[in-house]
């Protein structure tokens, strides 16, 4: 059941992470969360052809989806506010704009129509 989570926690995680070491470090990585998020994340969708996941390890990853939400939240306030350039605040706006659309937005959708809300 675990193996079937796989491409959802690589094509939900991957992002996140690159986006919190956008806010840290900058530079490529900004560019590349989006590359994952767009990209990335398609091609993971195209092979994989993944099913919807219904267990309590999906309901797991939709928790802890939803927590991260507000890490990268809290991130991205802290890096608008920080010493990096330009196009990487413009870069990581982008890169948030998508993630909280596409993954935070889906997520917490599911997270409301849960019976155990």
């Amino acid at each position: 059941m675990m193996l079937r989570l796989l491409p959802f926690v690589v094509a939900t995680c991957t992002p996140a992470g690159l986006l919190l070491a956008a806010c840290v470090f900058g530079g490529v990585w900004a560019g590349s969360a989006i590359l994952a998020i767009t990209v990335f994340v398609f091609a993971l969708d195209k092979i994989g052809g993944a099913t919807p996941i219904s267990d309590a390890s999906g309901h797991l990853l939709s928790v802890v989806l939803g927590i991260l939400h507000f890490v990268l939240l809290g991130a991205a306030a802290w890096a608008m506010n920080g010493p990096l350039p330009l196009l990487d605040k413009v870069l990581l706006v982008i890169g948030f704009g998508l993630y909280f659309g596409q993954i935070s937005n889906s997520n917490a959708h599911e997270l409301i129509h849960r019976a155990d809300r």
